[in-house]
Order: structure tokens, then C-alpha cells, then sequence
């Protein structure tokens, strides 16, 4: 009928918003994509070509490694596990940054656990996987946690950084996981950069008599410095 057809049409609508909101969901289909494809149809052609190596990224400039890295998962149960904590921590920190912090701090956190394990490997290492970067979500997290400690409780999100430290600990006693501890750690610091930069500093407020808490933007590093290079460029063009 014309009506389920509208129903289903709002439907779809819907859904799409929700991934344009959180970027969580987009990130998961994409990587399960490209390990489907790379296992079934390429034959680990694109995690050969694709993964973090010293080597072929330092010496032979094949720099795009570092992004392409974080697509490729070595096996199911490393795909797994990094999945199980994007799910866990990705809608919770794209609800403090939106949807372009949270984009912001997984490639951005993942890049530089890539480059690190680029640059601190042996030449002949080979590492891939989203692990980095689930661990700049972490840190992110943290971030927020601390500069608003007096506002916000900390029980079920410290349950959520604690299982994702958990399944990654697990996944490195699996037998083959090649777990990259200097893409972890590494990927943790860029995480906290980029969290530090972009964290919302939320502060109470009361409108019609309910309490809620609002970011104020003017403590927001990010935010300052986006503003200062506004008023640098309107002296500039008015100068």
C-alpha cells in the first residue's frame, strides 16, 4: 500500500541518518567488507599489498600503508575482537566528539600507531589491523572522562575501556595473532592528543528549570584555535 511504501521509505531514511550520525556502524561494514573480499575473492592478495611494513613504507615509499593497514585484519578472530571494541567504544565517543571527531580519532590515532610501527619496527615486519586505532578511541575516552570527572559517572563507561583492554590482551595470547604492541601504545598517545584537542568541556546549565550539561566551546582547545585563525584571516583581509 502507499502507506507501508511511506513507512518504509521513512524507514530507510532513518537508518541512513543514524550512520551519517555515528560513523561506528559505517566503520564496522567496512572492515568485515574488506576481509570478506580479501579471504573469499582476493586471496589475501590486499592484506599483502596493504599491510604496515617498514621496508616497503620507509624505503620504498609506499606510504598510503599506514591507511590501508587499518582495513586489514590477519585473521577472523583478530577481526572479531577489533569489531567487538569498536562496537563497545565507537558510539559512545562519537556521542562526545560527533561524527567528525570520532572519524577525527580513529584514522588520526591509527595513523600514528601505524607510522610508529613503521618507523620503530624491524624492516622485515609486517603488521595490520584497526587495533590502533580502537586504542585512540580509548584514549579519547579517557580524555573526556578526565576533564569532566565532576560531571560525568564513570562506572558503566569504565566497564567498556575495561573489556576492550581485555579483548585485546586476549587476542595477543592467541597463537599467529602478531599483536603490534608499538601500534597499541602509539596509537593510545595520538588518541590522547587528538581527544585533548577536541574534548567537549561540558558545564551545567539550567533552561526551564531542568539541569543538563552543555559544551563550552571556549574551552575546547580546538575550538580556540579555529577561532584565532578566523580573527588572524579577517585582520589579514581587512589589513
Amino acid at each position: 500500500s502507499e502507506h507501508g511504501g511511506r513507512d518504509a521509505l521513512r524507514m530507510k531514511q532513518q537508518r541512513f541518518e543514524m550512520l551519517l550520525r555515528d560513523p561506528t556502524w559505517t566503520l564496522l561494514a567496512l572492515n568485515v567488507a574488506v576481509h570478506a573480499a580479501d579471504v573469499l575473492l582476493l586471496r589475501r592478495a590486499a592484506l599483502r599489498r596493504g599491510v604496515v611494513s617498514p621496508e616497503l613504507v620507509l624505503r620504498a615509499g609506499e606510504w598510503w600503508r599506514v591507511l590501508s593497514a587499518q582495513f586489514l585484519h590477519v585473521s577472523a578472530a583478530h577481526l572479531l575482537v577489533n569489531c567487538i571494541s569498536l562496537r563497545n567504544l565507537g558510539p559512545t565517543v562519537t556521542r562526545f566528539f560527533g561524527a567528525r571527531g570520532m572519524l577525527a580519532v580513529y584514522l588520526g590515532g591509527g595513523t600514528v600507531g601505524a607510522l610508529a610501527s613503521a618507523l620503530l619496527h624491524a624492516p622485515k615486519t609486517a603488521s595490520a589491523g584497526a587495533s590502533g586505532a580502537i586504542f585512540a578511541l580509548l584514549a579519547a575516552f579517557r580524555v573526556v572522562l578526565a576533564v569532566n570527572r565532576e560531571h560525568l559517572g564513570t562506572d558503566r563507561v569504565l566497564r567498556s575501556i575495561q573489556n576492550t583492554v581485555v579483548l585485546n590482551v586476549l587476542l595477543g595470547l592467541v597463537p599467529g595473532s602478531r599483536v603490534d604492541n608499538i601500534a597499541h601504545g602509539f596509537g593510545f598517545l595520538g588518541g590522547l592528543a587528538i581527544g585533548w584537542a577536541l574534548a567537549p568541556r561540558l558545564q551545567p546549565v539550567t533552561v526551564r528549570g531542568t539541569r543538563t550539561l552543555v559544551n563550552n566551546e571556549s574551552r575546547v582547545p580546538a575550538a580556540r584555535a579555529k577561532l584565532a585563525l578566523r580573527r588572524a584571516v579577517q585582520r589579514l583581509g581587512s589589513g
